[in-house]
């Protein structure tokens, strides 16, 4: 809790410096902002892990971790002419950029979906974990 309280004083400081003005002026977005690096920088390391970035103006974005291997596919919909109806089905998602957290050298991968789509899934050697998309207007039924 000490290191997040130090990093949004940091933060705060350098917002002195670029915006003028007092540091407790921006410490309330200092601390979010530490807050954010903290969670990303404490993904599960081993295995399949996930940090929801931002869900905003239709798109979301999350970083995983960047692991040889793992693949990520969202949920939709697919109209299946033999049946009449709409079924689920995932589809990989293939473009991310590589990120790199600047404090620690961990690299990671970034993705984003549109908001409409359904829930994320990532798998990597059996393991399989979702993260659900809860935007309330989603039109897929999981």
């Amino acid at each position: 809790m000490r290191n997040v309280m130090t990093r949004a004083w940091e933060i705060a400081r350098l917002a002195v410096k670029h915006h003028g003005g007092k540091a407790s002026e921006y410490i309330a977005g200092s601390l979010k902002m530490a807050w954010e690096e903290y969670r990303i920088a404490n993904i599960e390391q081993d295995g399949v892990g996930f940090y929801k970035v931002s869900a905003i103006n239709g798109t979301i974005r999350f970083i995983t971790n960047n692991i040889d291997g793992l693949k990520v596919s969202f949920l939709t919909e697919k109209f299946n002419y033999n049946t009449g109806k709409k079924e689920p089905v995932y589809y990989d998602i293939t473009d991310k950029h590589n990120v790199v957290n600047t404090h620690n050298g961990r690299k990671f991968r970034m993705y984003q979906i549109n908001v409409w789509g359904g829930d994320v899934k990532m798998e990597l050697n059996g393991e399989t974990v979702i993260m659900p998309n809860n935007n309330p207007h989603k039109n897929i039924a999981a």
